[in-house]
């Protein structure tokens, strides 16, 4: 199937899946099924053809998932022995995106008024890409609306002992990670920014040694700071999915 039939054949399932799992409107639904059609091509293209960062690997899944969250999507597929390009393990991330770490997209897109400004809110707040092609992201969204209407599809959540599941899975690993991201911010720390050591420099010298200690002291606090937030946040997410496992 080319790209624009093979969304057709995909995008009410998916629409139906984000009724039934979010207090969400058909609107905004079409609006993130239609931001997929547009990163993925119709859900076809999964790998990044022209990845941003030279030499990386690009984004990867229906929404081009990169560096940090492609790692997290993988590791997920891998403790769950999903194929990454499985119709499956691509929505549970977006699932689990929107319930945790991403959760903030959704009010957003929810507070939209029309399908396009629904489909910029999420662009902006899930995807943020560089690029940003509005009207390309549109004319999917509009599609999914159009098949949707054709379909007669009802909403359909995900069963709730597989939400179960899938939440306490992803929060499990999202605490690991919070723990290692605290522990290296810790080891980061290191006890302050290293000095010159109290020596006496000449008046006319440019204390180049003291500099360069300088500025490698501040890189170290700067990344064991990074270290901490991105640990304080992951245990939040994690907290998040857990509340919602509970509620499931």
């Amino acid at each position: 199937m080319n790209a624009i039939d093979t969304f057709r054949s995909k995008s009410s399932g998916i629409v139906a899946n984000l009724l039934g799992d979010f207090p969400m409107n058909h609107q905004d639904a079409f609006a993130i099924v239609g931001n997929g059609g547009h990163e993925s091509y119709g859900f076809t293209d999964l790998q990044e053809l022209k990845p941003t960062v030279k030499g990386s690997r690009g984004g990867w899944g229906w929404y081009q998932w990169t560096a940090a969250r492609r790692r997290a999507f993988e590791a997920y597929c891998a403790r769950n022995r999903l194929d990454p390009a499985s119709d499956e393990a691509n929505y549970a991330w977006l699932f689990l995106e929107l319930k945790g770490a991403e959760a903030k997209a959704l009010p957003r897109t929810l507070a939209a008024d029309t399908l396009d400004d629904k489909v910029e809110a999420f662009e902006r707040a899930y995807l943020r890409a560089g690029i940003k092609h509005y009207d390309s992201r549109k004319l999917w969204a509009k599609l999914a609306q159009k098949e949707w209407a054709l379909s007669g599809r009802e909403p359909a959540p995900m069963p709730a002992a597989r939400k179960k599941a899938v939440l306490v899975d992803e929060a499990g690993a999202t605490e690991k990670r919070a723990s290692t991201d605290m522990a290296n911010g810790a080891r980061s720390g290191g006890g302050g920014l290293v000095t010159g050591g109290g020596g006496v420099v000449a008046h006319d010298a440019i204390p180049w040694a003291d500099l360069l200690l300088f500025g490698l002291g501040a890189v170290m606090v700067g990344v064991a700071v990074w270290l901490i937030l991105r640990a304080r946040k992951g245990a939040r997410v994690s907290a998040a999915l857990l509340h919602e496992a509970g509620k499931a």
